[in-house]
């Protein structure tokens, strides 16, 4: 199994290698080990432990290709991490991929007031909650806005009706809607920390670029795959990922922990 890891600079002189300080090299050890964490969790990096060094995520079928990179884009070292797939809670999803209320049988399902799950196809008031705009496609960022963030509230209050029949369904510590992220076929955390560069597994020749104002968090859903954050300045969630300041740890925001779980310590 080979992997392109793309040329090197011309300026590079042969012979000379290419070294990070044995911080930053600990650091990207550090940051390739995150996916050993079973989820639904968060879990946090520092990327300033990466100082001006980069990294770039290249995920196939297998696994992650992880690339340490210095400032000009010069390779340093490459790790491949078989079994870990990187993703980002952010992008866009089509709604024959989507399972509401983890009911296996109807990859689109009805909930009603008591949070009975019938088979069916698309219906307006889950479109209502979570703001899609298109009924075949959905955001991942909104399922995971619903399934771990929105405050539900007291029955009858106005503000979270809509969410009103979700209720029975966060108290069993079910996903109201899965998947809360969306698959990726390349990363890339440049020098500025607070963005990211995105090719998504549904059109991985075409990039975007997404915030990154994280407050460090990470959400592992499950062994194996590690999500990082897009984010956004307007919306509780959209498809540019979820609003910064729920997602900063050091603001009054911060309002996750009614059932997603911090990831054990000791990793």
């Amino acid at each position: 199994m080979s992997f392109a890891i793309g040329i090197l600079p011309q300026d590079v002189p042969r012979g000379v290698a290419v070294t990070a300080p044995d911080e930053v090299d600990k650091a990207f050890d550090k940051f390739v080990a995150l996916g050993d964490y079973t989820g639904p969790c968060l879990t946090e990096f520092k990327w300033s432990d990466l100082s001006d060094f980069q990294i770039e995520m290249q995920i196939d079928d297998a696994g992650t290709l992880f690339l340490l990179r210095n400032k000009d884009g010069q390779l340093v070292k490459n790790r491949y991490a078989a079994g870990k797939k990187m993703c980002v809670v952010a992008g866009e999803l089509r709604s024959t991929d989507v399972i509401f209320a983890g009911n296996s049988n109807s990859k689109i399902a009805t909930i009603d007031s008591k949070g009975k799950v019938t088979q069916g196809q698309y219906f307006e008031g889950m479109k209502e909650a979570f703001s899609y705009t298109d009924k075949n496609v959905v955001w991942p960022a909104k399922h995971f806005w619903a399934n771990w963030m929105v405050d539900l509230g007291e029955a009858g209050d106005e503000s979270t009706l809509k969410f009103t029949s979700f209720r029975p369904i966060r108290k069993r510590n079910v996903r109201i809607a899965a998947p809360d992220y969306a698959l990726v076929s390349k990363l890339l955390i440049g020098k500025n920390k607070k963005e990211m560069e995105v090719f998504y597994l549904s059109e991985p020749d075409k990039s975007v670029s997404l915030k990154k104002n994280d407050g460090g968090l990470l959400y592992v859903p499950e062994s194996g795959r590690v999500c990082l954050f897009g984010t956004n300045y307007a919306f509780q969630a959209n498809d540019e990922g979820i609003k910064d300041n729920y997602l900063n740890k050091e603001k009054e925001e911060y309002i996750f922990g009614r059932t997603l779980q911090e990831c054990p310590k000791g990793r």
